[in-house]
């Protein structure tokens, strides 16, 4: 599974709004072989939720949008702070510190890249910005990440974000959609193109 996908002009082209709620899905590539309960959109869905509700939301929904334990496997974040989190309790006391720093993360792009059958995993990276009050001057750089979701209840298993100068960026990005016909704050979503 890639680690991040490449964003460079779809990302510079869209707005640094943040997010809300309200931010609509596109689709720009759909492969349409994924499972129903974690297609494109339903997996883009799922982690939209928990990416907007970073630092907002309550507490115990944002745990919530992780499978429990011992399904829970780790949320990573490595930017200017680095943590990882391997327990529910554990993800619930640093969810309620970067609240104390108002971060926000906005979800600008996700691929979908792969179905574990054997597990009932749907794999993605993530491509995201982040705001928080204790971000270093100049730390603005687009993010990356790996995840997988699980698909019978769209829960997370895992997700590990990655931000910095030095982050290797590999992989196309999804197509950008045909100028007009997409609002700036949408997410784009696609499957990886298809040699």
């Amino acid at each position: 599974m890639a680690v991040s996908l490449a964003l460079a002009g779809a990302i510079a082209a869209t707005s640094a709004a943040p997010a809300t709620a309200a931010s609509p899905i596109v689709v720009t590539r759909d492969g349409g072989d994924l499972p129903a309960r974690c297609d494109v959109r339903k997996t883009a869905a799922a982690v939209l939720a928990f990416f907007d509700g970073f630092g907002s939301g309550g507490l115990t929904k944002e745990v919530e949008r992780y499978a429990p334990a011992p399904a829970f496997k780790w949320f990573s974040s490595s930017s200017w702070m680095h943590k990882t989190v391997r327990h529910p309790v554990t993800l619930r006391r640093y969810l309620k510190e970067r609240r104390a720093q108002r971060e926000r993360l906005r979800l600008r792009m996700i691929q979908v890249s792969q179905y574990d059958a054997e597990r009932k995993l749907v794999h993605f990276q993530p491509q995201f910005t982040r705001t928080a009050r204790d971000q270093p001057a100049g730390f603005d750089w687009i993010g990356g990440g790996k995840g997988a979701l699980r698909c019978r209840d769209r829960r997370l298993v895992v997700l590990s974000l990655a931000q910095g100068p030095q982050m290797a960026i590999i992989g196309p990005p999804c197509p950008s959609p045909e100028p007009g016909t997409a609002p700036e704050n949408a997410v784009l979503a696609c499957v990886p193109e298809l040699d």
